[in-house]
């Protein structure tokens, strides 16, 4: 169990560094985007549940990169573990606007139609 937890964590941490990578832009490029600055960095986690410690202790370590980054995190969620309860924070979250949405997915297969219907933004899958 040790060992699960902490593949997922490394995971999961691996996961949110190369979103806020990614959305760190390039100075050189003029792509007529709205400013491409560390400021718009809005990262939302959305863990299966809230008040886990072992969710709580990722949302830490990426709240930390985030501030390095200059930019916001927030970890918003239900109190119980399933996806149907997860479904209307990832509505609220894209209609936010968020820049990504990391999930831990309780059910990925029904999570995918929530995810999916992005006005052709690009919600990529980690891992």
């Amino acid at each position: 169990m040790k060992t699960l937890l902490r593949t997922l964590l490394t995971a999961l941490s691996v996961a949110m560094l190369l979103m806020l990578a990614a959305c760190g832009g390039s100075s050189s490029s003029g792509s007529g985007s709205s400013g491409g600055s560390s400021a718009s960095l809005n990262i939302a986690f959305l863990p299966k549940a809230i008040n886990n410690p072992y969710f709580d202790t990722a949302a830490n370590g990426a709240k930390q990169a985030a501030t390095e980054l200059k930019g916001q995190f927030k970890q918003v969620g239900p109190t119980e573990s399933s996806a149907a309860a997860q479904v209307p924070f990832i509505n609220t979250l894209t209609e936010q606007h968020v820049s990504a949405i990391v999930v831990s997915a309780n059910d990925p297969n029904a999570l995918a139609p929530a995810l999916s219907p992005g006005g052709g933004q690009d919600y990529g899958e980690a891992g």
